[in-house]
C-alpha cells in the first residue's frame, strides 16, 4: 500500500511537470505575449497565498500594464471519476483569495487570473454558482456562504474575486499530458519529435523545483532544449512583406472575397510584379468572417529565398512557419483587469 501511495504521488508530480512544460512551449511562438513562467511559486513570493501556486505565468507589459496567471494543479489516479467538491478546494480558494487581496495595490500587476486545473470533474453546481455570482443571478446559498467563509469576502468582493477565478476540469491525466506534449513539440520542428527532446523539456521543469533554484523559465531556456539559440532558427521564414499602415480596399476586394468563400477549391491570384498581390492577400486574410483563419505565408522573403541559407520555398520551412502562425493566433485569450482597475464593478 505504501508503494502504491508513493506511485500515486509521483504520478501527480509528473502531471504537474508535463502540464507546465506544455505551457512553457507557448513562450517560443513568435507572437507569444508570455514573458516567463515560474514553477512551484511566483515572482512575488513574499506575498500571501504563495503556497497554493503551482505555476505562475507572466505576460509582457502592455498599455494596460503587466498581467499574471496563477495556476494550481490537482491530479488524481484512483479517484478519476469522483466529483471534486468545494470542501476539497478550501485551501486553494483561501490561498487565491489571500493573493487576490495582497496584489490589489501592486502597481506592476494590472491584470490577474486564478485557475484550478484538474483531471477530475468539478461539481457542476459549484461551477454554476460561481457563474451566477458573477452574473448577479441567484446562486446556491450554500456555496455562497461557504465561499464567503473561505475567502472572508462580502458580496461585492466575492463577485469581483469570482470574475478572476477559473475552474477547469476534465484535463487529461499524466499519460495524456505526455501525448499532448509530444504532439505540441512535433508542431514546432520539421520531422519526428523524438523522445529525447520531449524528456529534455520535461526535465527542465523538474530542475526548476529543486533547492537553490528560483523556478523561473524564459524563452531562451526552451530554445536551448531544441538545440537553437534564437526563434529565427526554429521558425525559418518570418513574414518580410513591407505593407503600408493605411490600406485602401480595391474595387475587386469584395468580389474576390465572395468568390473565395463561395468556392471551396484552392484559388490562385496571379498578376505581374508590383500590382499589389501581397497587399490584397493580407487584406483578404484580415477580412474573412468570424470563425475563419487567414494566414499569409511570404515565400519570396524580399528576394532572400534565393539565398540557400534563407530557403523558404521548401515545404518543411513553409509548414513549420505556418504552424507557428496558427498556434500564435489562438495562443492566449485576454486577461481581465485586476481589482482597483477600470472594470465595470469595483467593490474592493
Amino acid at each position: 500500500m505504501d508503494q502504491d501511495l508513493v506511485g500515486y504521488s509521483r504520478a501527480g508530480d509528473v502531471f504537474h511537470y508535463r502540464w507546465a512544460a506544455r505551457r512553457c512551449l507557448k513562450m517560443i511562438h513568435s507572437k507569444s505575449p508570455i514573458e516567463c513562467i515560474y514553477i512551484e511559486g511566483s515572482e512575488e513570493n513574499d506575498k500571501k497565498g504563495e503556497y497554493v501556486i503551482d505555476v505562475a505565468e507572466y505576460y509582457k507589459s502592455s498599455e494596460r500594464g503587466r498581467a499574471v496567471r496563477y495556476f494550481q494543479l490537482k491530479h488524481s489516479t484512483k479517484r478519476l471519476d469522483e466529483v471534486f467538491q468545494l470542501s476539497e478546494l478550501k485551501k486553494t480558494v483561501e490561498g487565491f483569495a489571500q493573493r487576490f487581496i495582497s496584489i490589489k495595490d501592486d502597481e506592476d500587476i494590472k491584470s490577474v487570473e486564478f485557475s484550478i486545473i484538474t483531471n477530475r470533474p468539478i461539481n457542476k453546481r459549484l461551477k454554476k454558482a460561481v457563474s451566477e455570482i458573477i452574473n448577479r443571478s441567484s446562486p446556491h446559498k450554500t456555496f455562497v456562504k461557504t465561499l464567503k467563509r473561505y475567502t472572508g469576502f462580502n458580496n461585492g468582493e466575492l463577485r469581483d474575486f469570482c470574475k478572476h477565478l477559473h475552474l477547469v476540469d476534465g484535463e487529461g491525466g499524466y499519460n495524456i499530458q505526455r501525448h499532448e506534449l509530444s504532439f505540441e513539440v512535433g508542431k514546432l520542428i520539421a520531422g519526428v519529435a523524438d523522445s529525447t527532446k520531449i524528456d529534455s523539456i520535461e526535465a527542465l521543469v523538474q530542475e526548476k523545483v529543486l533547492p537553490d533554484n528560483e523556478g523561473k523559465i524564459v524563452r531562451e531556456d526552451i530554445l536551448k532544449r531544441f538545440g537553437v539559440s534564437s526563434v529565427r532558427e526554429l521558425f525559418p521564414a518570418p513574414n518580410k512583406l513591407d505593407i503600408p499602415e493605411n490600406l485602401i480596399a480595391r474595387n475587386q476586394h469584395a468580389q474576390l472575397k465572395k468568390f473565395i468563400l463561395k468556392n471551396l477549391s484552392p484559388k490562385i491570384i496571379h498578376a505581374s510584379g508590383g500590382v499589389g498581390k501581397s497587399v490584397i492577400s493580407i487584406q483578404l486574410a484580415e477580412s474573412l468572417p468570424s470563425g475563419s483563419l487567414g494566414i499569409v505565408y511570404d515565400c519570396f522573403g524580399a528576394g532572400k529565398y534565393r539565398n540557400r541559407s534563407n530557403s523558404r520555398h521548401r515545404h518543411l520551412d513553409g509548414l513549420i512557419q505556418i504552424a507557428n502562425e496558427i498556434a500564435a493566433e489562438g495562443l492566449c485569450e485576454p486577461l481581465r483587469p485586476q481589482p482597483n482597475s477600470s472594470d465595470d464593478v469595483n467593490l474592493m
